[in-house]
């Protein structure tokens, strides 16, 4: 267990979690949790041995720096503005800054890094698209 300053009225717990938790397990234990009343939970991965379990909005919400290597993914363009545009609509404009949403992603042309400030579901889905992206470049 990780003792972490909490948002007043977020819920948030975290809990440790077995190295080979199946997600389905972890999805049907939060359902289960009532604590008197049905609850809407979600989780997050926090480490290797750490999950926190808390609330969809508190979820959505957190914000994660991650970053991401994407050489060959810019093409011609060393800014990098155009993949950035593309992965901003495959991610819903609304969840940038320039949208009034809390998300963020900047190109490092230097080291050919896509840096990510992201909520951990939103880091998925660009993961997820970074490798079709990839997927797609001529061999």
């Amino acid at each position: 267990r990780r003792d972490r300053p909490r948002a007043p009225g977020h819920g948030v717990a975290s809990v440790p979690a077995p190295p080979t938790t199946p997600l389905c397990w972890i999805n049907q234990a939060l359902s289960s949790v009532t604590l008197g009343r049905p609850m809407d939970l979600t989780w997050r991965v926090v480490d290797g041995q750490t999950i926190q379990v808390l609330t969809p909005d508190s979820l959505a919400a957190r914000l994660e720096l991650e970053l991401y290597k994407v050489d060959g993914l810019t093409g011609d363009d060393p800014t990098g503005d155009a993949l950035l545009a593309k992965l901003q609509t495959a991610l819903g404009e609304a969840h940038f800054r320039e949208a009034g949403g809390g998300g963020e992603l900047r190109y490092d042309p230097a080291s050919q890094c896509l840096l990510a400030s992201l909520p951990q579901p939103k880091q998925r889905e660009l993961e997820a698209l970074l490798s079709k992206l990839r997927s797609e470049l001529p061999r």
